[in-house]
């Protein structure tokens, strides 16, 4: 992974871990509602997804992810 292929990752800013946090779950709420049913019962056996919010983050080439102060699930 790249700083690009790490960028993608990102789906967006928030002021608050709040709003990154509602997004989040509409997001994954709105990634199950377009799945297959097959491809639904893989998912809840394997779980929903997951999500992290991240402040103060900045990309570590060295160790190909990003860094973050604080971050929140």
């Amino acid at each position: 992974m790249d700083a690009a292929d790490a960028q993608r990752a990102i789906y967006g800013t928030y002021p608050t871990f709040e709003e990154c946090q509602s997004s989040a779950i509409w997001a994954l709420r709105e990634h199950r509602q377009n799945l297959e049913d097959s491809e639904q019962e893989a998912a809840e056996e394997k779980g929903w997804g997951d999500y992290e919010c991240g402040v103060g983050c900045r990309f570590e080439k060295e160790h190909d992810l990003y860094m973050c102060k604080e971050t929140r699930k």
